[in-house]
């Protein structure tokens, strides 16, 4: 995430915060400090990603993410360094992280308008 639109609220916050907000009991990993979200190739030690469609496979083997949210059925394709948040809905629940991280991110005032050809998006500001 080199460009970032909006103000961080946090430095870190325990991946104990993240578990609970999602309902995952692991405690295992309590302690362990997430300093914040990026996407899957550009994310370094530190940071929590998701995953939840198989065609960025090759990126989720090599990303340096810390920790990713991802389902049951792709949870297997992640590397063995990378903390699992196993979730029924992980780009929800990466939002929800998102927020914490970046509280105005919800407020954006930016509306997304498709055109016909649905490849081409313009964004218009209300």
């Amino acid at each position: 995430m080199n460009k970032i639109f909006f103000k961080k609220n946090k430095d870190f916050i325990f991946l104990k915060d993240i578990l609970y907000s999602n309902n995952y009991l692991e405690k295992k990993y309590y302690n362990q400090k997430i300093f914040n979200v990026n996407n899957i190739k550009d994310a370094k030690n530190g940071e929590i990603i998701f995953f939840n469609d198989i065609k960025y496979e090759n990126d989720v083997n090599v990303t340096n993410a810390s920790v990713c949210i991802t389902n049951k059925k792709l949870a297997k394709y992640l590397n063995k360094k990378i903390i699992p948040i196993i979730s029924e809905n992980p780009l929800l629940d990466f939002y929800k992280v998102v927020n914490v991280f970046y509280p105005e991110s919800t407020n954006d005032e930016e509306k997304i308008v498709i055109q016909k050809n649905k490849k081409v998006f313009l964004k218009k500001i209300i």
